[in-house]
């Protein structure tokens, strides 16, 4: 009887999808991306979520970043470009908060994009004010990196470690 249910759900979901509704199409490409109530396919699932973010719909855009800036497989080929530009695409949709975090994350792990210290503070600044507590962690460490800290350099660094506590006190983050 619940496989019924199930079938029953997932046909709903996807004609939903077909007919237009955007929460829907993002329904089923998360479905398809995690693999849940159905068999993983990562193709249908950007197809759906591609078909959510072209109505603006930040979560698909989020996962697309996703998808985008690990690869999968032979699937979907890693594209730190495409990854960012869906996560600066999600950003100014209910302002992100989760999109930002995954932005500033992506700048914290790529040197090679040209100041990506600086923007991810930013987005992590952002991100914590809104409420995304995993920003302050992953700020406390940019702002370490930045500053070219060891953790067990902190102590012995007295003007450094003053320098971080204000930019912290300053962005609103409580210090522990």
């Amino acid at each position: 009887m619940f496989l019924n249910i199930k079938k029953k759900g997932i046909y709903f979901i996807t004609l939903s999808a077909k007919n237009g509704f955007i929460r829907a199409n993002f329904y089923i490409g998360y479905f398809y991306h995690r693999g849940v109530y159905m068999k993983r396919d990562i193709k249908k699932a950007i197809h759906y979520y591609k078909e959510a973010s072209t109505f603006n719909n930040q979560y698909a855009k989020n996962n697309l970043g996703i998808l985008y800036k690990n690869g999968y497989k032979d699937i979907v080929e890693k594209s730190l470009g495409l990854s960012i530009v869906y996560f600066e695409e999600a950003i100014p949709q209910k302002d992100d908060k989760v999109s930002m975090y995954n932005l500033a994350h992506l700048y914290f792990y790529e040197d090679s994009i040209k100041d990506s210290i600086d923007k991810s503070i930013e987005l992590l600044i952002h991100s914590n004010e809104k409420g995304f507590l995993q920003s302050k962690e992953l700020l406390c460490l940019t702002l370490l990196k930045k500053y070219n800290f060891h953790l067990d350099a902190i102590k012995e660094n007295k003007e450094l470690s003053l320098e971080i506590s204000k930019i912290i006190r300053n962005s609103g983050l409580q210090e522990y």
